[in-house]
């Protein structure tokens, strides 16, 4: 957070250098304008140079427009908001998704109160998560915003009457959420949604998730999944591991499997994978002590 003071108008800011930082409603300010950059509709300078103006509530009039010290100024401000990005290996800017709590707990439509999860997004099931997943990739195939929608539809959802606990999570009305959600809620909480869900799938493959007084690294679940061709036959993302685990019948059938929580799933995936490399060093050693 950086503090910012003019003193000659008696004024202090609090500036926060990254979406981590923002609260609420500085998020929710940010979020449509963060997937204008992504699409390529704004710049890197353009993004700065808005995201300053909302953070700083600095309205743009006809003044501001014309007079070039005002425009230095701000432009001069605006530079502060480059540490909302990060340099690429190609010499490209990308905006930091670094943060795991639930930005936006919920929202609200004409009488009613949609509610995400608490935390973080480990909180949810297996299935809303493998729902998740493949909405988010038919939006970045097609580029339909109705996919967002539904997105939003996955992981908001109403509470269940005179208790604390939201509602259980039904595909079958999955549509008729998003078309309420896209009637009534505003692009930022849809674009939010988004980037929430693009900054966990970011974290998933680097995550050290705490266990017995140590630490999972996840990574050794990732390695090699980028390794495909592009000629390879299109597999079916996260709903295969429903379909192994269930043939399995650890968490019994592909239901009960798509209603246990997505963390719980993950554990168990890299125990399994945990066993494999552990077998697989084995069977290395054995060979090269022959």
């Amino acid at each position: 957070m950086r503090h910012i003071e003019i003193p000659d108008l008696k004024l202090s800011y609090n500036l926060p250098e990254t979406l981590a930082e923002c609260n609420q409603k500085e998020y929710l300010a940010l979020s449509y304008l963060c997937l204008q950059y992504l699409s390529g509709l704004v710049t890197y300078e353009e993004f700065r140079i808005h995201a300053v103006c909302k953070l700083l509530n600095i309205k743009v009039s006809k003044r501001f427009t014309n007079d070039d010290d005002i425009n230095a100024n701000i432009y001069l401000l605006s530079e502060l908001c480059s540490s909302y990005f990060e340099d690429t290996p190609e010499g490209s800017k990308k905006i930091i998704l670094d943060f795991l709590q639930i930005k936006i707990p919920f929202v609200k439509t004409t009488f009613k109160t949609f509610y995400g999860p608490k935390e973080s997004l480990f909180e949810i099931t297996y299935g809303e998560f493998a729902d998740a997943s493949r909405i988010f990739d038919d939006f970045h195939a097609s580029g339909d915003v109705f996919n967002l929608y539904l997105l939003a539809a996955i992981l908001y959802r109403e509470k269940k009457p005179f208790s604390n606990k939201r509602k259980p999570y039904k595909p079958h009305a999955l549509e008729k959420q998003a078309i309420h959600f896209k009637k009534y809620v505003s692009a930022s909480f849809i674009y939010g949604v988004y980037l929430q869900f693009v900054a966990f799938k970011q974290y998933l493959p680097t995550a050290q998730i705490p266990w017995s007084g140590k630490f999972l690294n996840f990574e050794i679940l990732f390695e090699g999944s980028d390794s495909d061709s592009e000629n390879a036959i299109p597999g079916i993302g996260a709903d295969s591991m429903v379909f192994s685990l269930a043939e399995s019948a650890v968490f019994g059938s592909t239901e009960q499997v798509r209603a246990t929580n997505f963390l719980e799933i993950m554990i168990h995936l890299y125990d399994l994978r945990k066993r494999d490399l552990e077998r697989e060093q084995k069977e290395k050693k054995n060979a090269n002590s022959k």
